[in-house]
């Protein structure tokens, strides 16, 4: 069965501006349809009637109209029409609310609150960001098919963006999720309300992670779900795989990426970044993304004199059954806190109500003191004008540029000037246009970080979402620049002071892209250090599974699972749960052939193509053949051509073949000054099929073939 599900946020005081609308004699329209506002008072009611949803999860505030939701639902589910009035104490009253939602509509309806936030305490945000995740996960996981639509036109703001981070990470784990994003847009100079879709906003979402995971960790396995362009994306496949490997012949590859040609803009910014990589030496390359232990091999094979200090580390990860270096920390930290800091803050500007501009209202904020403070103003940067050294305002032609000039001169400050800045765009949708005018406009100066705030109080929604998004684009493509916080001013229904606060919007994305990211390629990221989601003691044992895997120390790994061991599971809420069972796939409990072949399989998975080639290769020798460490690896490669020459069984025979190839190919990484050429072609199938057939020998096996190299002369 496929479940149509709705998932909308509620805005406050509906029947007051349905009367308004209705005043206004404006209609619904979506696609080819109108839909009278007599009779569809609310978009809700267009979404009943269109889309059928046979389940409804609506996020809101104590504040929402939950009384108007109410009898909308209960007219649709149950065709009754009888007005049922919600008590003064009873519209505001959240746990009276959850309740009889739940009795009434029980599995049909679904209610998240968002604590609406007159104070600065919002650090519980965070967690109920989780939870609402993790509860909207139970009701995908109910059905194997869903067709999901997102509507983001009431509420706060803060519902808005955490309605589209909640869905953004909700992909990660249906990647093939049907979804529709809609937004009805209030535009003054229409005279009806245009119900679009803005669906591609996901897809936008989609292309900055997989830009990300190419930037940070030189993989294109989610770049291969947007790009179609597969001459490309094998090409660079290729490059990520000659670059852990050392291959003298990395130009080439650099010159048929140019050759290629690139069908959009997509195409031409990874195209971009890939020019920014071929300025890096290969040592610089693998410490940009993380690959430590291959970078200390390259330093040491390139240059054994120079560095001497890292032969026992560059053997220990070479030959990790072998010989054993001493435990290497990692020193790549970058030098962040010593470089100097320019701080931006990005502000949109819109029309405001009716094209009128915006009114003054009563903000509470925290003044670069720490201390609370009371501002009455039009325009939410005001307040922090003197924290930054640089304010872009940015907005449509159709904006009221006039009014927030008018503004300022009345207090003598004339803008736009040095500091505070007009930033005028023609189109918001194209995410690509966006991120090279903001390029244009911020200028990137050499041992400097720009950390970057923004504002989302106002303009049509899609705006701040579209540019919050090039943000996080041009904070990829640029390795000195952080987006740091993002700004809402709140207006409090019933309170004659609203705030201006921090949303921890981009805390929550970059707590789930870290813990898919230790997932995906056992990478441990310095924002897991700041979060206060995770549990200590498991955030300690990805630091060291990370470490362990970087440096192909899988002693270390053996010990981790000891101190694993005393984590009590069921202490822990979802989140944790979650990396529990992430952290379980990734340790090994011994020595054991079958335990160091998951280890191999663990290394190959999160891309460390030539650590795991070194580990295979040992296992080839240590565990299967059992060969003496001083034994040299020229005498063993020619009793095992002898030993395949007596065909002592087909597996054999498969295997040997296999290895020998890889080998080739790892000796690359482990002696980048060898002249021989290899074929690289299907190199991870050809790792994956060593790994395939050395699973498959059984104890028997191991045995027989020790046996059999041992009577080899």
């Amino acid at each position: 069965m496929e479940n149509n599900i709705l998932i909308m946020s509620l805005s406050n005081n509906l029947e007051k501006n349905i009367e308004k609308a209705k005043k206004s004699k404006k209609e619904y329209r979506w696609e080819n349809k109108k839909y009278d506002l007599e009779k569809y008072e609310y978009l809700t009611k267009v979404y009943l009637e269109e889309l059928k949803p046979n389940k409804i999860i609506v996020f809101g505030t104590d504040q929402s109209s939950w009384n108007y939701l109410y009898n909308l639902l209960n007219e649709y589910f149950y065709s009754e029409k009888e007005n049922v009035v919600f008590l003064d104490e009873q519209k505001n009253d959240v746990e009276y609310i959850r309740k009889v939602f739940k009795e009434r509509f029980s599995d049909k309806c679904k209610i998240f609150f968002i604590e609406s936030k007159n104070k600065f305490d919002n650090e519980n945000i965070v967690s109920d960001l989780v939870f609402q995740i993790e509860e909207i996960k139970k009701i995908l996981d109910e059905q194997s098919r869903n067709q999901v639509y997102v509507d983001i036109t009431g509420g706060l703001r803060i519902i808005f963006l955490s309605l589209i981070s909640i869905i953004n990470i909700l992909k990660i784990y249906y990647s093939k999720l049907k979804l529709k994003v809609l937004y009805s847009q209030n535009d003054i100079n229409l005279d009806y309300f245009q119900i679009i879709d803005i669906t591609n906003v996901l897809e936008k979402l989609d292309f900055v992670d997989a830009i990300s995971s190419f930037t940070k960790y030189g993989s294109v396995n989610k770049l291969r779900e947007i790009i179609q362009n597969n001459n490309l994306l094998n090409k660079l496949e290729e490059l990520y795989i000659k670059l852990q490997f050392n291959f003298k012949n990395i130009n080439d590859t650099y010159k048929d990426l140019a050759k290629i040609n690139v069908n959009n803009e997509n195409e031409k910014i990874l195209k971009e970044r890939i020019k920014e990589l071929k300025t890096l030496k290969n040592e610089k390359y693998h410490n940009k993304v993380k690959n430590y232990g291959i970078e200390i091999v390259n330093k040491y094979e390139s240059d054994n004199k120079k560095y001497k200090n890292l032969k026992d580390q560059r053997n220990k990860i070479v030959h990790p059954l072998n010989k054993f270096g001493k435990y290497i920390e990692n020193e790549n930290d970058s030098d962040y806190k010593n470089l100097s800091k320019r701080k931006i803050l990005i502000w949109n500007l819109g029309t405001g109500e009716f094209g009128r501009g915006y009114e003054k209202v009563l903000y509470k904020y925290i003044d670069s003191e720490g201390q609370e403070e009371i501002i009455e103003t039009q325009y939410t940067f005001e307040p922090y004008i003197e924290n930054y050294d640089e304010i872009y305002i940015f907005g449509l032609e159709t904006g009221r540029w006039d009014l927030l000039t008018e503004y300022f001169k009345n207090k003598d400050i004339m803008l736009p000037n040095e500091k505070i800045k007009y930033v005028r765009i023609d189109n918001f949708e194209n995410i690509n246009e966006l991120n090279q005018k903001i390029g244009n406009e911020i200028k990137i100066k050499k041992q400097e970080i720009i950390e970057i705030d923004m504002d989302i109080t106002h303009s049509f929604r899609n705006i701040p979402f579209n540019l919050l998004t090039s943000l996080r684009l041009f904070e990829l493509l640029n390795d000195n620049i952080v987006l740091r916080s993002i700004y809402y001013g709140e207006r409090i229904l019933n309170s004659e002071c609203g705030s201006i606060y921090k949303i921890p919007i981009l805390e929550i994305i970059n707590l789930y892209k870290s813990i898919v990211e230790f997932k995906d390629y056992t990478k441990y990221t310095n924002f897991l250090e700041n979060t206060k989601m995770i549990d200590e003691k498991l955030l300690n044992i990805m630091r060291k599974i990370s470490e362990a895997y970087t440096y192909n120390e899988y002693k270390k790994i053996i010990e981790i699972s000891k101190e694993f061991e005393k984590v009590n599971n069921k202490e822990l809420d979802l989140i944790n749960k979650k990396i529990y069972e992430i952290i379980e796939v990734k340790l090994i409990k011994n020595e054991t052939y079958e335990e160091l072949m998951k280890f191999v399989k663990n290394q190959k998975n999160s891309k460390n193509y030539a650590l795991a080639s070194f580990f295979l290769i040992d296992i080839y020798k240590y565990k299967i053949f059992k060969i003496d460490s001083k034994e040299k690896s020229e005498t063993f490669y020619k009793k095992i051509e002898k030993l395949k020459n007596k065909y002592v069984d087909n597996k054999l025979k498969k295997l040997i073949d296999c290895l020998n190839k890889l080998n080739n190919i790892r000796n690359y990484a482990g002696h980048i000054n060898i002249r021989e050429e290899v074929n690289l072609i299907n190199f991870s199938d050809s790792l994956e099929k060593a790994i395939k057939i050395m699973n498959k020998l059984t104890l028997k096996d191991i045995e027989k073939y020790e046996k059999e190299y041992e009577a080899i002369e």
